[in-house]
């Protein structure tokens, strides 16, 4: 991984390493010249403090800590030292003012801010950091450890792709084991396939790695290995010739059916794990794709997502044209996005209207094509979390928090079904939850643009009219 870590976090693997790897004694990893010196810079004292010893207490304390955050298992890992911690009232706020059913909003504690964060006057350091990889780490550990303890047994627990779900598996794997004791689980993906060349292990980057939702599922099962579990693979490339055979293909080689219904007797979804994509944030691999495809780069015009290409550059073009965001995404099922309050103030909202039903048009037509989940799928989902934060999940958050909040507003939910929220749970961190809490305020504030906002949702299919 390329995030920073903190001295205290350092601290957490260094103690581990040397207690569970290489069996030193908690007297001497106390008295270790680079212990001592950790823990006081982690401190923040002065060089003289790191010549006293640490006490067995102290070293103590820390293993504790380190095992509670998923530190140290089998092996010791310093990505999972990331560690977010809630802030209530936001949170509170987010949930209501969106209508969710809960809200999860994550900032950093102080202890584990890294050195380059602590003069950041906005008071964010996660959102102001533009680390996307320490963001990513933090909301993913510390949703795992809600998730581990409220799975049930018999759950159909279903997955989107991305770097957010993929880290998510691997940190629910890292839980402990008594609490995964969970029986007949069922681990389904939501979509195909979005490789595009080689994948790389080893010393490689986490974005070299597969990160498919039949990759998050296989983590997953792992996760439960030692009880009875089934799972299921896709093993399909995401995008189809046409959408004929993609239809064939879900009715007969997925447990993902056609519009909301499940094959192989799975029943309805209990609960779905989800990240929320842009196809302008420069990790997206559809992004990557695209660029590489725009410049008739081999690697691109040679591959499976050729059949996509086009499609995808015919819609990227019409967004730069009527100066809209981008297409988000959900487990691969892309969406139009609403663009934020402050750009629909600078145009002609009947034509920011027909231009968003236009580029709609053409991102469904390209949905039809591939093996992916319907929001039927979601809809009827008992509990559907997304997990996504920063700048520049923005706008596809805001789409679909706001197409959610109008569906609720409408018909509040007893139940799941076809008119239910795609969404019912985010998690998110404090900087991206302030902007989202400021977006909405200026909706309410308008009622216009809220009745704007509202038929644009129903419109691109988000919402139901």
């Amino acid at each position: 991984m390329s995030a920073e870590f903190t001295e205290w976090e350092r601290l957490l693997e260094l103690v581990s390493r040397l207690y569970f790897i290489e069996n030193k004694p908690q007297t001497e990893i106390g008295s270790d010249q680079k212990v001592r010196a950790t823990f006081a810079a982690a401190k923040g004292r002065r060089d003289r403090d790191s010549d006293k010893p640490l006490s067995q207490a102290t070293i103590n304390r820390l293993l504790t800590e380190a095992r509670q955050l998923g530190v140290t298992a089998v092996s010791v890992d310093v990505s999972f030292a990331v560690d977010l911690v809630p802030n209530v009232e936001v949170a509170k706020d987010l949930r209501n003012r969106f209508r969710l059913q809960s809200c999860s909003v994550l900032e950093t504690a102080s202890k584990r801010q890294h050195p380059s964060q602590r003069d950041n006057s906005a008071g964010d350091p996660v959102a102001a950091s533009d680390n996307d990889d320490r963001l990513i780490l933090g909301l993913a550990n510390s949703t795992a450890r809600d998730v581990v303890s409220a799975l049930a047994p018999g759950d159909h627990v279903t997955c989107g792709g991305g770097r957010t779900i993929w880290w998510l598996a691997r940190a629910i794997r890292r839980a402990p084991e008594a609490n995964r004791s969970k029986k007949n689980l069922i681990f389904t993906p939501l979509s195909g396939r979005l490789w595009m060349e080689d994948w790389r292990t080893g010393d490689a980057d986490i974005m070299e790695r597969a990160l498919d939702a039949d990759d998050a599922v296989h983590v997953l099962a792992d996760a439960f290995e030692h009880e009875p579990a089934r799972f299921s693979q896709i093993n399909q490339p995401l995008y189809q010739e046409d959408q004929a055979k993609a239809v064939e293909i879900c009715q007969t080689h997925c447990a993902l059916g056609v519009d909301g219904t499940w094959n192989w007797e799975c029943p309805n979804a209990s609960w779905a794990f989800v990240g929320v994509g842009w196809l302008g944030s420069p990790n997206h691999r559809l992004w990557i794709f695209l660029n590489r495809f725009e410049a008739r780069e081999r690697s691109a015009v040679e591959s499976y997502l050729r059949v996509a290409g086009d499609d995808l550059l015919r819609i990227k073009q019409a967004c730069a044209q009527a100066d809209l965001p981008l297409p988000g995404d959900i487990a691969n099922r892309l969406f139009a996005c609403l663009p934020m309050p402050d750009r629909v103030r600078a145009h002609n909202r009947e034509e920011l209207f027909d231009a968003l039903a236009s580029i709609a048009d053409d991102v469904e037509a390209l949905n039809a094509r591939a093996i992916v989940a319907s929001w039927k799928h979601l809809r009827r989902t008992r509990r559907v979390t997304a997990i996504a934060g920063g700048r520049s999940k923005l706008a596809p958050l805001f789409t679909m928090l706001l197409s959610a909040f109008f569906d609720e507003q409408r018909s509040p939910s007893i139940g799941r079904g076809d008119a239910s929220p795609i969404i019912t749970e985010l998690s998110t961190d404090v900087a991206t939850a302030r902007a989202l809490l400021a977006a909405i305020h200026e909706l309410q504030q308008d009622e216009a643009l809220a009745v704007w906002y509202q038929r644009c949702a129903q419109r691109i299919g988000l919402s139901i009219p």
